[in-house]
């Protein structure tokens, strides 16, 4: 399993994902978005934008997914920035990779990471979310297959 960020501490179970939308979630006092496009996809765009640029480039092969997370405040929909947001993808009962999300530079309060995902089995996204001023991460947790 490669898990280059620490584990962050959490204050309650993960919540479980709402049943009408399988890319949002309330949470901590959060908004919390999951978006998932292919690689492949974004290789269409100009070499030079900002699509094919982030965090590094968009990897070459097959079977990569870039995930992004947008965080808002449930009070008033305030952008939450300067989070740090970790994490986990798991191709259920077979693979497991968590990295360290990076800020988008499309959104301030967007992160995001390149994932490799293949097959159509289910994944769970563990999200874990440390704002600005907590001392502990908030969690949630969403179950999905790929599109």
């Amino acid at each position: 399993m490669f898990n280059p960020a620490p584990a962050l501490a959490t204050d309650a179970p993960a919540a479980k994902p709402a049943k009408t939308d399988r890319n949002h979630m309330s949470v901590g006092g959060m908004e919390i978005f999951l978006g998932l496009v292919s690689a492949k996809s974004l290789r269409g765009y100009p070499k030079d934008s900002v699509e094919r640029t982030m965090h590094g480039g968009v990897p070459r092969g097959d079977g990569y997914y870039h995930a992004n997370v947008s965080l808002f405040a449930s009070a008033n929909n305030a952008p939450i920035t300067g989070a740090k947001v970790d994490m986990q993808v798991e191709q259920l009962g077979l693979t497991s990779e968590s990295k360290k999300l990076e800020p988008m530079s499309t959104g301030s309060s967007s992160y995001g990471g390149y994932f490799k995902m293949t097959g159509q089995t289910p994944y769970r996204f563990t999200v874990r979310v440390l704002t600005p001023g907590s001392s502990r991460a908030t969690e949630a947790v969403f179950e999905r297959k790929l599109d």
